[in-house]
């Protein structure tokens, strides 16, 4: 019986300070001219330094082919598997998860009278093989 009086009491004694049509706070939301987060992380990748690129000359470098930079060293020199992996997913994008392989429609018709006997019976025990799996999967 107490904790729903000490409930009620706590609702009661925070209605004075919620926001209402006549409580609002005097500034409202973010302050008028202040950046949001993707447009100083532009704004410091788009920086540039003199550095050493690739190839060991100075140049002029963004912020972020510095960083692109090191990503593939440290993929280079120390073998680092995600650094590979992000520099390939970011060069060749995700692989599809289906792969549709295009061709002609029609089926391809052997001509077995091109074939040695050797072949033959290589093809032969190939077609075995195969149905025995078929059989013992009907099991």
């Amino acid at each position: 019986m107490e904790k729903s009086t000490n409930k009620n009491n706590l609702v009661e004694a925070g209605k004075n300070t919620r926001f209402s049509s006549t409580n609002q706070p005097e500034k409202r939301g973010r302050i008028k001219g202040y950046k949001n987060m993707a447009t100083l992380v532009k704004k410091f990748l788009d920086m540039e330094n003199i550095c050493k690129d690739l190839e060991g000359e100075q140049s002029s470098l963004t912020q972020e082919e510095q960083m692109t930079i090191a990503v593939i060293r440290k993929a280079k020199m120390t073998g680092d598997r995600l650094a590979w992996k992000e520099l390939m997913l970011a060069r060749y994008g995700k692989t599809p998860d289906k792969v549709e392989i295009e061709g002609p429609k029609e089926e391809y018709k052997l001509d077995y009278s091109k074939l040695s006997n050797e072949e033959l019976l290589v093809l032969e025990s190939i077609y075995k093989k195969a149905s025995v799996r078929v059989d013992s999967e009907e099991d």
